[in-house]
C-alpha cells in the first residue's frame, strides 16, 4: 500500500526542544542507514549520531546532514568530547494516520520516502527539513517549549 506524502502543516504543530544529548562523529565517507521508517542516504561530511539517555547510548543510531547538524547542534562542553546538544527548537505534531515524507536538505534528498504510522511524529527543523520520530523516542527526548 502506497502511503500519501504529507506537506508539513505548521498550523497544527507546536514548538519543542530536545532535552537529551547525543554522541556525534563526522564522517569523511558517504553512508546509508536502513531504518524502520526508510533508507537514510547521507553525503560525505555528514554526522553519525548516537542518542544518549542519562548519559548512556540508547542503541539507536542515525545520520545528520552537515548543514542540518551545524544549524541545530552545539558542543555540550569541553569536558565531554563528541557530545552535543540540540540548540534549535523544532515544530512537531502527530498526523494521526500513516503517512510518507521526503527529507530534503537544500537540494540533497536524504530520504524518499520515509514512512510513519498514526502515532509517529512529523518534525520540522529550523532549516525546514522534515523527518519522522517514533512516539516513544519523541516523548522521551523532547519537551514542549
Amino acid at each position: 500500500m502506497k502511503l500519501p506524502y504529507l506537506d508539513f502543516d505548521r498550523s497544527v504543530a507546536k514548538l519543542y526542544r530536545k532535552t537529551s544529548q547525543v554522541l556525534a562523529f563526522r564522517s569523511d565517507d558517504a553512508f546509508v542507514f536502513h531504518k524502520p521508517w526508510g533508507v537514510q542516504n547521507l553525503p560525505e561530511g555528514s554526522w553519525i549520531v548516537v542518542p544518549l539517555n542519562g548519559g548512556r547510548p540508547t542503541g539507536d543510531i542515525y545520520g545528520c546532514h552537515p548543514e542540518a547538524f551545524v544549524t541545530t547542534y552545539k558542543p555540550a562542553g569541553a569536558d565531554q568530547p563528541h557530545t552535543y546538544e540540540k540548540h534549535g527548537v523544532v515544530y512537531a505534531y502527530q498526523p494521526g494516520e500513516p503517512f510518507a515524507v521526503k527529507t530534503k536538505i537544500g537540494q540533497y534528498i536524504e530520504t524518499d520516502p520515509a514512512t510513519g504510522g498514526a502515532t509517529d511524529w512529523l518534525v520540522q527543523n529550523p532549516g525546514g527539513e522534515i523527518y519522522i520520530i517514533s512516539d516513544v523516542v519523541f516523548r522521551s527526548t523532547y519537551e514542549l517549549v
